[in-house]
């Protein structure tokens, strides 16, 4: 499943996931609890593995025209042990019969106990061990604020149906053993009203007309499943068909809401090829009958989902007019298909048993995805795109709140921490890590032994690690959970030894890396593959170690006295930061300039950046090095210069704004004024890229009267035809112009989005409305989160910006802006929980995040602590928000004055 994300401050990267559900505010399915009358006692979390589904017959009467369903389940089930009572799996279902038929005769059973969560069915006998068939008929309420279970949405006038069970979500479409460990096959019949498309994770068996207007839709039996990747929808669809692909040639194609037939080119590109590539790379045909896309229409709180053999997605991350699309919207669309299809092997095929591995599925698809994007599109910088996902994680993992990646879990409210950059980009990193050490070979051969040995069951993670050892002849298992198992950045300080006589060493040290302002931690120990590179006879070399101590040395062969530079993490592809003694930074990048990969330049940058973060580097090393990088010939690497260069406002006095403004003009002036505003025939994607980053940053924080003049235009452009404007920059055209802009303008982006037939256009204009930065404009935008005419799924990119775009003015923006948005939350909390998805309300505490006073954290500790209790994800949210304040606050006080004394030179 792929997570949106929403980025606050420099501090704080936090995902935005469907969730299980909690009692408390945002819920949308409650079920009055039902008095216990068995002496058995209710299960915690999960289920016991006494009772196990064998297979699952499920008949539902479904419309999107209502917001009522019914059905019946038969569950083939065996046990293990005699039973008088069995537990089962439902949410919001009301029960009105269940029947059980076992070798010693029908009965029928008693529903004793109903929560939230779980089901007690009680017999009058008690049944034998052995099979035993097990049929419930019920009734359940379909969600229209959630995105969980069985729930609709509207597209032009016309209602949809769809469904997202992972992770807990279909005890809330029917009764059932909802784990992930619980793998069996499926048969699903829908009654549905004759005129709509039902679709499903298999291909049709059969369908008869029914009466009123009604037909039964029955699908072919599936291939064993959790219950958590079985999906349906049903709608007025369209559908294109792909080309058939791969070695058995499944038929491929994408469902999507009317009216957007011929917006579905890319993804009619890379999902076969994409299929392809990944039966290449598993040695192994996809493993299902069929394999279609199923396109939602609102922005749902998860990007995307790996049902077999029906992947739903986000009409945003499949569908886009020639006019819309951009390389970011692209690389977007690639991204999800390529990740869901990974997941029809590692995660469908092989399930983890539990979802302290969900790791397993969500960092092995992020890695995988990665690997195929590099053989799909050979010319894009994957690398580089690898970096900069993995400063993401960085960024979480620095905190001293950070989670490890294999999350126990525990408690309920676990669930809600586990869909994170935690999981996707730091466990894909570590990976790519380990990878590297025991060679890409040896890594892919035993991921195919992993595969062939638990198909259609489920594993763990030490058996995944078994296999990969095995491959590569050593153990991996034990290093690999240094960072698995533990939270933490590595920090690796490295010093250089020569003498001219002797081959020159590189002595190490390591560390966890933390930020000023978070409290100390324990020291931790982590088995570190560190490469280095460093020059030799004319030619790069790189000497690798496993570093298993907390001091190391690592020889450099070929080396006679000191090298001219080392740089201790060849092409960034190792999980810790770099800190070289010295000058070192600086002495890599003069000497070492293009010998080095752009992607290890990137990672030299985000180690200087660190550095500075920490406190271990001054503000001073860090501006002379982006200077130095605005002059790369790479335009990744000027990319990355221009995402070091933003300086939080929270570390600059009113004094220093001025001359940080002249600074950013004089360093990346020349090379806006080369970019410009307007695209160029044949120029390269990395500058279509950089363009927007750059002027964000000009326009923003350098107040550059021309780009900001050449914003506005192009936004009024916009509103007069979205199609005039070049899709690569239009998001920040608009951000730019609302930044400055009055109510007039205001007026034309509300309008426009209020009555926008495109979701696309609605939802960057919605974004748009939250860079408004005059006090009473402000307060309007915060209104329309709130407003009927929105889907409060969508408004609340008002409140926190465009994730897909750099909207750094809403996480930078003016102190009355962000107290306007502070107290905002505050004021209208208990509105904004009834509607927004429970997933959701956790995000209100981010707007603190902003904030850099003691007396801010204090207030926002004592309003969100209790609220954030019942809300799934809420306090580990709410953790990182407020070390996201104390780190402010230390930074302020150890960075501004050395700010002050460079920026006085402009």
């Amino acid at each position: 499943m792929k997570f949106c994300t929403l980025l606050l401050g420099a501090v704080l990267t936090l995902g935005c996931v469907a969730h299980p559900r909690l009692t408390g505010p945002g819920q949308v399915i409650s079920t009055a609890p039902v008095s216990l009358t068995t002496n058995e006692p209710r299960p915690h979390l999960r289920l016991e593995d006494d009772v196990k589904p064998t297979a699952y017959s499920v008949d539902l009467t479904v419309s999107p025209n209502s917001t009522a369903f019914s059905g019946t389940v038969r569950i083939d089930l065996q046990l293990s042990q005699p039973r008088r009572t069995l537990w089962l799996n439902a949410t919001g279902l009301k029960i009105s019969h269940a029947r059980v038929q076992s070798s010693s005769g029908a009965q029928e059973a008693q529903v004793v106990f109903q929560d939230r969560d779980f089901l007690a069915l009680e017999l009058a006998t008690r049944v034998p061990a052995g099979l035993l068939k097990l049929v419930l008929t019920f009734t359940g309420r379909v969600t229209e604020s959630d995105s969980t279970g069985i729930f609709r949405e509207k597209e032009n006038g016309d209602f949809y149906l769809f469904t997202q069970f992972e992770s807990q979500f279909a005890r809330a479409a029917f009764p059932c053993l909802d784990q992930p460990n619980f793998k069996t096959p499926w048969r699903l019949t829908l009654h549905v009203p004759e005129a709509f498309v039902a679709v499903s994770n298999t291909p049709v068996q059969e369908t008869h007309r029914e009466a009123l207007g009604m037909k039964s839709v029955t699908f072919r039996p599936t291939l064993p499943l959790p219950s958590y990747l079985v999906a349906f929808g049903v709608g007025p669809f369209d559908h294109v068909q792909f080309r058939p692909a791969g070695r058995n040639h499944v038929p491929v194609g994408l469902y999507m809401p009317r009216g957007h037939k011929g917006e579905e080119r890319l993804a009619a590109d890379v999902t076969p090829k994409g299929l392809e590539l990944l039966e290449d790379y598993f040695d192994m045909p996809y493993p299902y009958e069929k394999l279609d896309l199923l396109a939602m229409p609102v922005a749902v709180t998860f990007g995307a989902m790996e049902n077999a053999g029906l992947i739903t997605a986000t009409q945003r991350s499949l569908l886009a007019t020639p006019e819309e699309r951009s390389i970011s919207s692209d690389r977007a669309t690639i991204d999800n298909v390529l990740h869901e299809l990974s997941h029809q092997w590692f995660g469908d095929l092989v399930t983890t048993a539990w979802w302290d591995d969900l790791w397993l599925n969500e960092s092995f698809a992020t890695w995988l995805t990665s690997k195929m994007e590099a053989r799909y599109r050979p010319d894009w910088p994957t690398q580089v795109m690898r970096v900069r996902a993995q400063s993401d994680a960085f960024d979480v993992d620095r905190l001293a709140s950070a989670r490890a990646v294999r999350q126990p879990i525990l408690v309920a409210t676990d669930m809600g921490n586990i869909f994170d950059s935690i999981t996707y980009q730091k466990g894909a990193a570590v990976i790519e890590m380990f990878e590297n050490w025991v060679t890409p070979e040896l890594f892919q051969r035993g991921v195919q032994s992993y595969m062939r040995k638990y198909a259609f069951g489920t594993a763990t993670a030490p058996q995944f690690l078994a296999e990969i050892s095995a491959a590569a002849g050593r153990d991996v298992a034990i290093p690999f959970a240094t960072f698995l198992d533990q939270a933490g950045v590595p920090l690796v300080t490295s010093t250089v030894q020569c003498s001219p006589k002797n081959e020159a060493t590189l002595s190490l040290t390591q560390s966890r890396y933390l930020p000023l302002g978070a409290p100390r931690q324990e020291e931790r120990l982590w088995q570190i593959p560190v490469c280095a590179s460093y020059p030799s006879a004319g030619s790069t070399r790189m000497a690798c170690t496993l570093m298993t101590s907390r001091e190391g040395v690592l020889p450099l062969p070929g080396t006679h006295g000191c090298p001219a530079w080392v740089w201790p993490d060849s092409n960034s592809s190792g999980y810790y930061l770099s800190n070289p003694t010295g000058n070192g930074l600086a002495q890599v990048w003069d000497r070492a300039g293009v010998a080095l990969s752009p992607a290890t330049r990137i990672g030299l940058i985000g180690a200087a950046r660190a550095g500075v973060d920490s406190g271990d580097r001054s503000p001073a090393e860090l501006l002379t090095l982006v200077a130095r990088a605005v002059q790369d010939p790479d335009p990744s690497v000027q990319e990355a210069a221009v995402e070091a260069a933003w300086i939080p406002s929270n570390l600059l006095t009113k004094t220093l704004e001025a001359p940080y403004s002249r600074f950013l003009q004089k360093t990346f002036g020349p090379l806006a004024q080369k970019v410009g505003f307007a695209a160029k025939p044949g120029e390269d994607a990395e500058i279509k890229i950089l363009r927007p980053a750059l002027m964000e940053l000009l326009g923003l924080r350098g107040q550059a009267t021309s780009v900001i003049q050449d914003a506005r235009k192009l936004a009024r452009a916009y509103l007069e035809d979205p199609a005039s404007v070049d899709a690569n920059i239009a998001p920040t055209a608009l951000l730019l112009a609302a930044h400055s802009g009055d109510a007039k303008l205001q007026d034309a982006f509300i309008d426009r989005a209020a009555h926008a037939r495109n979701r696309k256009q609605m939802q960057l204009l919605l974004a748009g409305l939250g860079e408004f930065d005059a006090p009473e404009l402000v307060q309007r935008s915060l209104n329309l989160v709130l407003d009927p005419r929105f889907d409060p799924r969508e408004s609340l990119a008002v409140l926190e910006g465009d994730a897909s775009s750099l909207s750094r003015g809403q996480r930078d923006g003016s102190l009355h802006s962000r107290e306007q948005v502070y107290e905002f939350v505050k004021k209208n909390y208990d509105a904004l929980a009834r509607v927004l998805p429970p997933e959701s309300v956790r995000s209100l505490g981010f707007p603190a995040a902003l904030f850099c006073e003691a007396g801010l954290r204090k207030d926002a500790g004592a309003f969100f602590t209790e609220r954030m209790k019942t809300v799934v994800g809420g306090p580990r949210a709410l953790s990182h928000v407020l070390e996201a304040i104390d780190i402010c606050i230390a930074q302020k006080a150890a960075l501004t004055p050395k700010l002050s004394v460079f920026l006085s030179r402009y």
